[in-house]
């Protein structure tokens, strides 16, 4: 099944529609969400309007690409550096 990447404006509109009364199950068959995107929807964007959700997936993508440019800089000591560093046991006699 392809993974739908729904927009800030789409969410608001199932999140008003649920709050207004309208079933999950009901939401489900008009949206094609799971009922477990529909309570993540709710408890992460719940009170929020479109331009604040897009606001907070325009940090988190910002956040995410900061990372990485991070993590390829060097300047981040990753696992696979740490783990090359360790010596190796000797034999205890």
């Amino acid at each position: 099944m392809r993974k739908q990447q729904f927009t800030a404006t789409q969410i608001a509109q199932v999140l008003k529609e649920y709050s207004n009364g309208k079933s999950v199950e009901e939401l489900n068959r008009e949206y094609g969400v799971s009922k477990v995107t529909i309570y993540n929807w709710r408890k992460k964007y719940g009170g929020m309007d479109a331009s604040e959700m897009k606001r907070i997936k325009e940090r988190e993508e910002e956040n995410q690409s900061l990372k990485h440019m991070y993590a390829l800089s060097g300047n981040g000591v990753g696992r696979s550096q740490i783990h090359h560093r360790k010596k190796a046991l000797k034999p205890c006699h």
